[in-house]
C-alpha cells in the first residue's frame, strides 16, 4: 500500500490508484480510533458529507458503515453537500467531527477526505499526524448501511434547512431579494448545484442562471477551480448580459466573481472589500488573517482602520485556528478561500457569494465601481500567479537549494523581508514580492508575484521561474 499523507486540507490521491476502497476504510478506521483515544465515551456524533465525484457518495456511505461499527452516532447527508454545509452542521450537532469526501479543487481523477474538528474548521497539522499514525494499526469494522440505517446507528439527513436557516440570519436576504441584478452562476459541476438559486429563493426581483450544475465527474474537462482561466463562459456571460458572475469550486468552499464588464475580481480585492464593508457598514470590528500568498492591500486597508493583519502559512487549517484564539472578522487566502467572523472558522464559498450581492445591494453600484472605489482609496495592486506541474522531487530539491540562496537583490531592488515559513518569499523594499512554494494538495510548484507595478510582477515572475528550475 502507498503510503497515506495527509495535505494542507486532507488526504488526497488518485482514484483506483491509491484512493481506493480498501484504504478509505483504513483512514476511516484510523480517524475512527484517533477519536477514541481522545474520548473513549460511548455516543460520540460524525457527520458525513460528499461532493459530485467519481464514486464519492459510495466512499461516503462506506466510511458511514465504519464510523458506525465503532459506535459512533452517524449522521449522512441525504445527497451532495458542500463542504461549508457540513462543517456547519458539525458545529450545530456538537459532533466531535466531520468527514467530507471531496478533493475540493483537483482534476477529475482524484478524491480525498477532508476532516472538520468539533469547531466546523480544518483539523490541524497535529492530528492529521495522528490519523496517519493509526493506519492499519487496528482492523477495520464495518456494518451493512440498511442494517446500521435500521438500528439508527446512521440517520440521513437533509442538511440544507439548518444551513439555509443560518445563512438567512447572517446576510441581508431581504436587501437582496428587492434588487434587480442579474446573476449567472458557474457551479463548475460541482457540490455547489443550485445552492446560490435556492438560498435566494423566488422572491428574488432580479434574475439568475446557473451553468454547470449538472452531475459531471470529468467536470467537463476543465479543474473545477474558479480562476479567471477556467471560467471563460461567466466572463463572456458578464461581458454581455449579467451584472454579476459567481463560480464556486467542486465543493463550494472558494468562490470566484466576475463583475459586470467580464472582469475578475480577485480574492486579494474580495478580502479588503469584504473587511470594508463589515467595519464601515455593519460596524463590526476585529483583526485579518491572511495566507502568505495574499494580498498587501489588506494590511493597509486593515492598517488605516487601526487594527491588525496576521500571516500565516498556506492552508486554512492556520487561520481557523487563529479565528478561534483571537478576535478575527475575516480570514482569507488568495485561493479564493474566505471565513467570516460569526460563523464558523472555515471557507465558505457559498456565504461569500451572497455577501457579494448584499454590498452591491446596499451601495446600489456595480461591482466594478464599488472596486474602483475601494483602489482609488488604497491603492490599486497586481498581482499574477504561474504554476509549474512536476511528476518527481526535481523541483521540491531546487526549492530546498533557493531556500539557502537569500537573494540579498531581486530585480535590482533590494530584499527587505526574507520569510521561510511556508517556502521561499522575498518582499522588497517598495512592498513588491516574491514566494516561491510547493503545493500541499498536488505535484505542483507555484510562483507568486505581486506589485503596485505590473512590469514588476512580470519580472519577478520570471526571475522567481528561473530560481526553481535551476
Amino acid at each position: 500500500m502507498s503510503k497515506i499523507k495527509f495535505g494542507t486540507d486532507g488526504w488526497r490521491a488518485v482514484i483506483s490508484d491509491t484512493f481506493t476502497m480498501e484504504n478509505v476504510e483504513y483512514v476511516a478506521q484510523a480517524i475512527a480510533d484517533t477519536l477514541i483515544l481522545k474520548d473513549s465515551s460511548l455516543g460520540q456524533k460524525i457527520v458525513i458529507g460528499y461532493d459530485t465525484r467519481f464514486m464519492s457518495e459510495d466512499y461516503a456511505r462506506r466510511i458511514a458503515e465504519v464510523f458506525a461499527a465503532n459506535d459512533f452516532k452517524v449522521i449522512l447527508s441525504d445527497k451532495v453537500a458542500p463542504t461549508p454545509v457540513v462543517s456547519f452542521l458539525v458545529k450545530h450537532h456538537k459532533a466531535t467531527g466531520g468527514i467530507v469526501v471531496t478533493a475540493s479543487h483537483n482534476p477529475y481523477r482524484f478524491n480525498g477526505i477532508k476532516f472538520k474538528g468539533a469547531h466546523g474548521g480544518p483539523a490541524s497539522s497535529e492530528l492529521t499526524v495522528e490519523f496517519e499514525s493509526m493506519i492499519q494499526k487496528n482492523s477495520v469494522k464495518k456494518i451493512e448501511l440498511a442494517k446500521a440505517l435500521e438500528s439508527e446507528k446512521i440517520v440521513l439527513e437533509d442538511f440544507d434547512e439548518t444551513y439555509f436557516l443560518a445563512v438567512e440570519k447572517y446576510v441581508d436576504m431581504e436587501k437582496i431579494r428587492k434588487s434587480t441584478w442579474s446573476v449567472a452562476v458557474d457551479s463548475m459541476c460541482g457540490a455547489g448545484g443550485l445552492y446560490f438559486q435556492n438560498l435566494i429563493g423566488s422572491e428574488f426581483k432580479g434574475s439568475i442562471e446557473t451553468i454547470n450544475h449538472d452531475f459531471n465527474p470529468s467536470f467537463k474537462g476543465v479543474n473545477p477551480e474558479p480562476i479567471e482561466s477556467n471560467l471563460g463562459k461567466l466572463v463572456k456571460m458578464c461581458s454581455t448580459n449579467f451584472d454579476l458572475g459567481l463560480a464556486t469550486d467542486g465543493d463550494a468552499d472558494r468562490l470566484g466573481v466576475i463583475d459586470e464588464r467580464g472582469n475578475f475580481v480577485s480574492s486579494h480585492q474580495l478580502l479588503s472589500l469584504f473587511f470594508l464593508y463589515f467595519v464601515e457598514c455593519r460596524s463590526w470590528t476585529g483583526d485579518v488573517a491572511k495566507s502568505v500568498s495574499t494580498t498587501q492591500l489588506i494590511e493597509v486597508v486593515v492598517k488605516d482602520k487601526g487594527l491588525n493583519v496576521f500571516e500565516t502559512p498556506i492552508g486554512f487549517k492556520y487561520i481557523s485556528k487563529l479565528m478561534c484564539e483571537k478576535d478575527i472578522l475575516i480570514g482569507g487566502e488568495e485561493s479564493g478561500g474566505i471565513g467570516f467572523k460569526n460563523h464558523v472558522p472555515e471557507r465558505d464559498g457559498l456565504l461569500a457569494g451572497l455577501l457579494v450581492l448584499e454590498i452591491m445591494s446596499h451601495y446600489q453600484k456595480p461591482l466594478s465601481e464599488i472596486v474602483a472605489s475601494m483602489e482609488k482609496r488604497y491603492g490599486k495592486y497586481y498581482y499574477k500567479r504561474k504554476d509549474i506541474h512536476y511528476d518527481s522531487a526535481d523541483l521540491e530539491k531546487n526549492l530546498e537549494k533557493v531556500k539557502s540562496l537569500k537573494e540579498e537583490f531581486l530585480i535590482g531592488q533590494k530584499t527587505k523581508i526574507f520569510n521561510l515559513n511556508d517556502g521561499v518569499k522575498h518582499t522588497l523594499e517598495d512592498g513588491s514580492w516574491l514566494l516561491m512554494r510547493c503545493s500541499g494538495t498536488e505535484p505542483v510548484l507555484r510562483v507568486y508575484a505581486e506589485s503596485a507595478d505590473p512590469v514588476k510582477v512580470d519580472k519577478l515572475l520570471k526571475e522567481g521561474e528561473k530560481l526553481v528550475l535551476g
